[in-house]
């Protein structure tokens, strides 16, 4: 199979079929093959690679569907995709979504992690970090769950990969690594954890009235909506909304709200000509500057960069 369409941002686009990514023709660096994005609404037709990826929902809800079995993911689930497993990833017209993806060669960890699935035999100390991802692979389950202070740590350790891989400064290389490892550390810490312990009773309780919530913030994220409208959409006081959100979703509800207007405006960039300040307003910002701000510190490039094609 082929990919009719390619960018450097690792986005695939397809005529049809699948296809199967490589890593000689993926990685930009064959020394380092390593690769990380945030991104909005791009839906993946199924494909394949020969490396390992993590996907992290910060954002929405998506359904991913790998090894024939479909589940629905929300901010602070991880999905691991093993080297060479077909996979999908979809989520709903105009929704407000963000997602990690991390990419990687095994010979990131450990130069002797060179073939595709090495690192589930591997003794070398550092393939340790890997071990439960083999777990993972032979039972089947590639879902790990974190929420709260552990998801708000997952998310800086993104954040600095992000900032290293970016900015490509000295030892960035070095950095990264030590930022991957910590993060399979997290990974695997939530994956031996029992099943229904990373969100507790309280907050699988009140699961289904935040994902109301959060259906309303991704319809109305471009109006002037506040902590209490969405508390009611939850049937909660504000209060109990406020507490409940972040113990679910792992964040507070305004930082929610910014990045779903975000993942909103970097949508319309890419789908429409309209300027900028006019995507400003239309995604719920009411200053151009702090939309500017907020749209770089969430994606890590400028809403004029962002619609910039990719080469």
């Amino acid at each position: 199979m082929r990919a009719d369409k390619k960018s450097r941002t690792g986005d695939t686009e397809l005529s049809g079929g699948d296809i199967t990514w490589k890593s000689d023709s993926f990685f930009r660096n064959p020394a380092f093959p390593f690769y990380i994005q945030r991104f909005g609404i791009r839906p993946f037709k199924p494909h394949a690679h020969d490396f390992i990826q993590l996907v992290i929902i910060e954002q929405g809800t998506v359904t991913h569907t790998m090894y024939g079995t479909t589940v629905k993911l929300r901010p602070g689930d991880v999905i691991f995709v093993p080297p060479l497993m077909k996979h999908t990833l979809k989520c709903r017209d105009g929704s407000a979504v963000s997602i990690v993806k991390i990419s990687f060669a095994p010979s990131v960890i450990h130069p002797s992690l060179s073939a595709h699935l090495s690192f589930i035999t591997a003794a070398e100390p550092e393939a340790a970090f890997l071990h439960p991802l083999a777990d993972m692979i032979r039972a089947n389950r590639y879902r790990a769950i974190s929420s709260g202070a552990d998801f708000r740590n997952v998310r800086t350790l993104i954040d600095g990969m992000l900032d290293r891989f970016t900015k490509k400064d000295l030892f960035h290389e070095i950095s990264i690594k030590a930022y991957l490892l910590q993060l399979l550390a997290l990974l695997a810490a939530a994956y031996q954890q029992p099943v229904q312990s990373p969100r507790t009773h309280t907050t699988m309780k009140h699961s289904d009235a935040i994902d109301t919530a959060v259906r309303f913030i991704e319809t109305h994220c471009q109006d002037d909506i506040t902590l209490a409208d969405a508390a009611k959409a939850a049937s909660m006081s504000s209060s109990f909304f406020s507490r409940s959100f972040k113990s679910v979703i792992g964040k507070p509800f305004v930082h929610y709200l910014a990045e779903a207007r975000i993942a909103k405006a970097s949508a319309m960039l890419a789908q429409s000509e309209r300027s900028i300040t006019d995507i400003c307003y239309e995604s719920g910002f009411n200053d151009l500057n702090h939309f500017c701000r907020t749209f770089k510190r969430l994606l890590g490039v400028t809403p004029s960069d962002y619609r910039q094609p990719q080469t």
